[in-house]
């Protein structure tokens, strides 16, 4: 009698949402433009019950509203007068709607989720998909949907990186029209490809990643072209709009899609990229990971071996895996079996190690808690929950890049920390706690610089002991004491503390205070240290107080207890490896290796070691381990772009050894990449080369960069190795050209020096000793390949002042900037000039470094020579006539006779012949210290044989390098170069452009020299003129006339163009602006009141308060603040409310 509820309820046209049910109360419906009315069909479960529909008049009909929602509510009533109401809500689209309802793909998902107001959608598939169909969803029949380039709903074909589809609606009543667009990226393939035509594969390859372009985007307004893959400018640009090759401010619509390039390289012809293992294949660039797919050269992982091998022969190779070591027992791989008796069998090795004593410490002991609880496994399941809940946060925080601090992923690694600990309390003598104790430390460390999340702070005040973390407070505060008894002040930049301690040094050496000398000597060594990236990470690796420290100890800890697992003494292995003790990771790596012969982690670290060693008796057999590893990386990088995986939910970071966020790794490939251009072994056919191992790294860890969203050390050390690579590239493109390699244009070699000295400008790596000379090696490649060219050759004079900015013992030194001056002087004397000339600047030749390639490349050929001439005489014993034509030949050793020993080399340039320039002790002490053996003045180091800043303070017991800039040595001259009487070659090329670099430059370091103050002036006003925004030129012209003309410093200011909005840099000039005038009591100047509200609007009206208290005091300056405060606030001097405060202040 009481049931008022339906059995049934149905509608037509359409159909419920969600499906019926007698105890839902609530549906929505959404019919098209054509449908003017609606049949409601109820049953009720209760046959004397009753039912009535609003809005149909006492039937089953409703009308509906065109365009609207209307709401129909059933209203039922039950026997005994019980109510209950069903609603429908029922939207009828308007017949000039034209929006879609739904939007799917074949493959993928699309991004953000679908919305009918949204237009604009992405999506991500995987790299093998080339075609894909579009399923737009119309909610009304009349709505016209058409596909772009696919009418008949076919599946659309993709290009090789985005495809960008439109979706054109139209409504009904073909009023309105809607086009939605749809942007289809196909995942990168993360191995190397190589186009069929070599020479011309820089056209298509990226400047920063060196692969072929994936998405090319270019930058608006270049000529040429500067065409970078999307995910490389995006996040060159992420911080600072500028263009990574130019330096130019982006302002605008300055990102240009290039569609006609992405359907060029869709069509381009490649090699299969497993054409090394025997493919012949040449499909197009856009099908190549649909080959890749299919070929029967692909790799393929064997579990049992842990081995990649050719799908080809995977069946046969089954059938011979791996053998029992008869002494350990472990399976081996069958063709590594007596290397493994060899050298890694776990029987022998396990005595060579000594395992530390585990002791406890300190901070452990803070990290457990009491409780009730004493299950160890149950005290592990809750460290485990804490794992999943730190996996699911990180999650979270990277679509959202935000999270508070009750759900810090930090936050759950605390707690998870704190429980391992408190289990270890309870079973101090299991291995596997201290090491998942040992993950969970170094995966805090990892978040920390990888996403900047803080670890939280002790409240409580710690224990006064003498561990690691004392030490390390006492000397950082006598380094601080220092620095401030020397004026440098406190926290001074690394390379002036350093300036500080030597000056210390010498003072205490002069007052004979040997004992204090010893101390300084060490605190030199000790901060040192961090000046080295090297240094900085064996740092964190031997800090006990760090998180990355603890985690090492852990990890001795858990092998003391396990010995026999190999994964705590591959942990161990890495670490020993990163504090630079390389003979005792080859120890702890081969028992790695022994317990496990198949693990590749293990064989890959035990390889780089062996590399990193000084003995190279096992050279070849590292070179294959590390190979193996880049190997797996690329098969596992492959493995993600086909199912679009996330790994970051899955697997802490220490458990994935081979990755692209652990720089280790990358060096690795670095070391490898180095290893094979110099190794006299032979190597496997299917090895990588040099060429393509430096660009797989670059390669690799731009994509890291991409995926870091904090920059910290992390981001700075993948930084580093990327300029690495892109540095020994050039450096083996320089010797191949040297050597006549064929398919290596002098051009190619020359745009990439170019592009590698803007993008060591442009990144955001804090510049020390080693970074600025590589900056400054490159620069002078770029002059020696193309010494004609103005931008060379200012690029160089930046270097070089860069390198006297940063150098920790000028000691009035002005070697650097004098080089620096010829530099700039030499590229403002080339400006209108032709850029291809190869005639070497005299300003150049002056220079120190090129006296000292051009004494080696003398030395050299003289070596040459004498080596014939000894070949000569033995051969005359043979024949008198092959040795009277020896002798003359191999008598002299002068440059301009014993070139003709040389041999023609392909792709080499001409240089007009020069005197040669024998190497004088006298002048050379002048610079150098280093610069050869014979050579042994202590003075400044010349740019190519500078020490690096973590000498020892004691000069006369420093040890430099005595690496000559001969290693780094362009392609040999000519082999019969004209004499010094002959005419100079013609320059040809395009004519260099007017730039205000060298300008500025030059401008810099006549004031550092302190001479010609009007030179200075003009070339900075030079550089105003031509770069009118520029605000360095602006600044540091009025920091000089500050001294001298404060108010011709206004003038300057003044003549900025300030945009709007303004920027802080605009903020800066007008703050002085108003600080000079109130200063030089100029209070009527008409350009202090917009300065001051300029000021105001950006910084806030705080920063005018003491300048409002100077006007203040002037009676007759009453309307000036009174137009600065309402101008500050966006109102009116007449504001109602205004009026009151400028009154409280008797202003009015």
């Amino acid at each position: 009698m009481d049931d008022a509820s339906l059995q049934k309820l149905s509608v037509s046209p359409g159909k419920l949402s969600p499906k019926f049910n007698k105890d839902i109360t609530e549906y929505s419906l959404v019919v098209g433009s054509s449908v003017k009315e609606l049949k409601v069909s109820p049953l009720t479960s209760d046959n004397n019950a009753c039912y009535s529909i609003s809005g149909s008049n006492g039937g089953k009909t409703v009308p509906l509203q065109e365009g609207a929602l209307t709401v129909i509510t059933v209203e039922v009533t039950s026997e005994d007068g019980t109510i209950k109401n069903y609603i429908i809500n029922t939207t009828r689209l308007s017949s000039s709607d034209a929006s879609l309802s739904g939007l799917s793909l074949s493959s993928g998902t699309v991004l953000p989720p679908f919305n009918p107001n949204c237009t604009l959608y992405t999506s991500t598939t995987p790299y093998h998909i080339t075609t894909i169909e579009v399923k737009p969803a119309a909610p009304d029949k009349g709505i016209g949907v058409v596909v772009r380039n696919s009418p008949d709903a076919k599946p659309l074909e993709l290009n090789c990186g985005e495809t960008c589809i439109y979706i054109d609606v139209t409504s009904p009543d073909k009023t309105t029209s809607k086009t939605y667009q749809l942007l289809i990226q196909r995942a990168k393939i993360p191995w190397h490809i190589t186009t069929i035509d070599i020479s011309n594969i820089c056209n298509y390859s990226c400047p920063v990643c060196l692969a072929i372009i994936h998405c090319p985007k270019s930058i608006a307004e270049t000529k040429p072209k500067h065409v970078f893959c999307k995910s490389c400018i995006d996040e060159l640009t992420r911080t600072t709009k500028r263009d990574p090759l130019n330096e130019q401010l982006l302002t605008g619509d300055w990102l240009v899609n290039e569609l006609s390039l992405e359907e060029t390289l869709t069509s381009l012809a490649v090699c299969c990229v497993f054409a090394r293992y025997g493919c012949n294949e040449k499909p197009k660039l856009g099908e190549l990971g649909f080959h890749m797919k299919q070929c029967e050269f692909r790799l393929c992982f064997v579990e049992k071996s842990e081995e990649l091998t050719l799908n080809k022969i995977l069946e046969e190779k089954m059938k011979n895996l791996c053998v029992s070591c008869p002494e350990c027992n472990m399976n081996v791989r069958s063709a590594e079996i007596d290397n493994h008796k060899g050298n890694m069998c776990c029987a022998k090795l396990r005595d060579e190690v000594s395992l530390p004593k585990v002791g406890v410490r300190q901070w452990e002991k803070k990290l457990q808690q009491e409780t009730s609880e004493k299950s160890v496994d149950i005290i592990t399941q809750n460290a485990e929950e804490q794992e999943k809940l730190y996996f699911q946060n990180l999650l979270v925080f990277g679509q959202s890049r935000h999270c508070d601090s009750s759900s810090s992923p930090m936050k759950y690694l605390r707690t998870a920390s704190e429980l391992y600990a408190t289990a270890i309390k309870l079973s101090s003598k299991d291995g596997k706690l201290h090491f998942k104790l040992g993950q969970i430390l170094e995966e805090m460390h990892f978040v920390e610089d990888c996403f900047g999340f803080k670890q939280e702070e002790e409240t409580e005040t710690p224990a006064i002991d003498f561990n690691q973390r004392s030490r390390d407070s006492s000397k950082e505060d006598d380094i601080q004491a220092i620095c401030e008894q020397r004026g440098f002040g406190r926290n001074p930049p690394l390379a002036l503390q350093l300036k500080a301690i030597d000056q210390e040094y010498h003072y205490l050496l002069e007052s004979q205070q040997s004992d204090r000398c010893e101390y300084v000597q060490k605190l030199y060594a000790w901060k040192s240290k961090q000046a080295t990236q090297d240094g900085k990470v064996a740092q964190l690796a031997s800090d006990e107080e760090g998180t990355f420290g603890k985690a090492y100890l852990k990890y001795c800890d858990a092998a003391s207890f396990a010995s026999d697992n190999y994964l705590y003494h591959l942990h161990i292995g890495r670490f020993l490896s990163l504090q630079g003790k390389h003979d005792e990771a080859v120890k702890r790596l081969q028992i790695a290796v022994g317990l496990k012969p198949v693990n590749v982690e293990s064989r890959f670290y035990l390889g780089l070691a062996l590399l990193q060693q000084a003995d190279k008796s096992r050279e070849h057999e590292a070179i294959q381990y590390v190979h193996e590893g880049l190997e797996h990386l690329l098969y596992k990088l492959t493995l993600q772009a086909e199912s679009l995986s996330d790994r970051t939910s899955t697997q802490l970071h220490s458990s994935e050894l081979l990755d692209i966020t652990n720089v280790q790794c990358l060096k690795g490939f670095l070391t490898l990449g180095r290893a094979l251009t110099s190794t006299a072994t032979k190597i496997p056919n299917h090895f990588l080369k040099p060429d393509e191992i430096f660009r797989s790294v670059a390669s690799l860890a731009v994509r890291a960069l991409c995926s870091i969203t904090h920059k910290g050390e992390l981001y700075h050390q993948i930084e580093r190795t990327f300029l690495e690579a892109h540095s020994c590239l050039l450096q083996w493109m320089v010797e191949v050209q040297k050597k006549g390699g064929a398919g290596i244009q002098e051009s190619v070699v020359a745009t990439h020096c170019d592009n590698l000295c803007s993008l060591l400008k442009v990144l955001s790596l804090p510049k020390d000793n080693a970074l600025l000379q590589l900056q400054e090696k490159t620069c002078q490649q770029g002059v020696i390949l193309h010494p004609q060219n103005s931008r060379a050759l200012y690029m160089l004079g930046d270097a070089q002042l860069s390198r006297h900015d940063n150098e920790i013992n000028n000691n009035n030194n002005t070697g650097a900037l004098e080089e620096a001056e010829k530099s700039f002087r030499a590229s403002l004397e080339l400006e209108g000039k032709p850029s291809g000339g190869k005639e070497v600047p005299a300003l150049i030749q002056e220079q120190q470094w090129w006296k000292e390639r051009q004494s080696a490349k003398t030395k050299e050929t003289s070596s040459s020579s004498t080596k014939t001439a000894t070949t000569a005489k033995e051969n005359q014993r043979v024949s008198p006539t092959k040795g009277t034509t020896s002798r003359g030949r191999g008598r002299g050793t002068p440059v301009k006779t014993t070139t003709t020993t040389t041999t023609t080399t392909r792709g080499q340039t001409k240089q007009p012949a020069s005197k040669a320039a024998p190497v004088k002790t006298s002048v050379a002490a002048k610079t150098s210290n280093v610069k050869t053996a014979r050579t042994s003045a202590p003075k400044q180091s010349a740019p190519a044989a500078k020490p690096t800043v973590g000498k020892a303070p004691c000069r006369s017991c420093s040890h430099t390098k005595t690496e000559g800039i001969s290693k780094q040595t362009p392609p040999p001259t000519n082999p019969n170069p004209p004499t010094s009487q002959s005419t100079p070659q013609e320059a040809v090329g395009p004519p260099n452009t007017k730039s205000y670099h060298p300008r500025l430059g030059l401008a810099r370091v006549l004031t550092r020299l302190g001479s010609d103050h009007d030179a200075v002036r003009r070339f900075y006003e030079e550089c105003i003129t031509m770069e009118p925004n520029l605000h360095d030129a602006y600044i540091e012209l009025g920091e000089i006339l500050v001294k001298s003309d404060p108010l011709g410093a206004v003038e300057v200011y003044s003549k900025y163009p300030f945009p709007d909005p303004l920027t802080y840099d605009d903020a800066y000039l007008h703050g002085e602006i108003a600080r000079l005038l109130i200063k030089h009591e100029k209070l009527d100047d008409p350009r202090l009141g917009p300065s001051m509200i300029a000021l105001g609007k950006v910084m806030g009206f705080s920063v005018l308060e003491k300048y409002v208290d100077i006007l203040d005091s002037k009676l007759q300056y009453s309307k000036l603040l009174m137009q600065i405060y309402a101008q500050v606030n966006g109102k009116n001097v007449d504001d109602p409310d205004l009026q009151q405060f400028f009154k409280f202040k008797c202003w009015i």
